[in-house]
């Protein structure tokens, strides 16, 4: 992290993360493999609450979270 962070000092990242629920869930049924025959597991995964990434570095501001099914609004009524 601070190999990024003093290499692009005024970028922004966007981090994709997992759930610890999915991350167990996976571990059971080793979803990876079986959807898509790549013999991956996850490990770890967050809950909400993105903050935790500002203690990685004092240079880190976290800026926003949202999840999958957030964006863009009302795209699911229009499916189900």
């Amino acid at each position: 992290m601070n190999k990024l962070i003093t290499s692009f000092p005024a970028a922004e990242m966007l981090l994709e993360t997992t759930s610890p629920s999915l991350v167990k869930q996976s571990q059971k049924q080793n979803l990876i493999k079986n959807q898509y025959q790549i013999d991956a597991a996850l490990h770890w995964g967050i809950k909400r609450g993105g903050k935790w990434i500002e203690k990685l570095n004092e240079g880190i501001e976290f800026i926003s979270e949202w999840h999958y099914f957030d964006y863009p609004r009302g795209r699911w009524n229009k499916i189900w």
